[in-house]
């Protein structure tokens, strides 16, 4: 329980952070790449909450860290999801948007 609660803390705080400054780089410039960057922000968030019910045992019928299970599909899609982040920023670099 104490690496996951450990990892779910770590993500959601870095979540935090990445989402203030690239809230406000999005608001002033309205790139592609910030959008995408938006998004794949909201999925690690997800991805940081899946990690936090899963040690704390909330919502236990997602059998939280089962193969096969609804927790286990919500946890690789929001991975999946966070995939986006650095996409939008190599999209923000080649276009020196940021």
């Amino acid at each position: 329980m104490g690496g996951t609660l450990v990892k779910a803390i770590i993500d959601l705080l870095l979540m935090g952070i990445l989402s203030v400054f690239v809230g406000r780089a999005f608001l002033r410039t309205r790139a592609t790449g910030s959008l995408l960057e938006l998004i794949g922000i909201g999925g690690l968030g997800v991805l940081g909450v899946t990690h936090l019910c899963e040690a704390l045992h909330i919502l236990p019928f997602m059998y939280w860290g089962i193969e096969g299970s609804p927790g286990h599909y919500l946890n690789l899609t929001s991975l999946a999801v966070a995939l986006l982040l650095p996409i939008g920023y190599v999209l923000n670099r080649r276009n020196k948007v940021v």
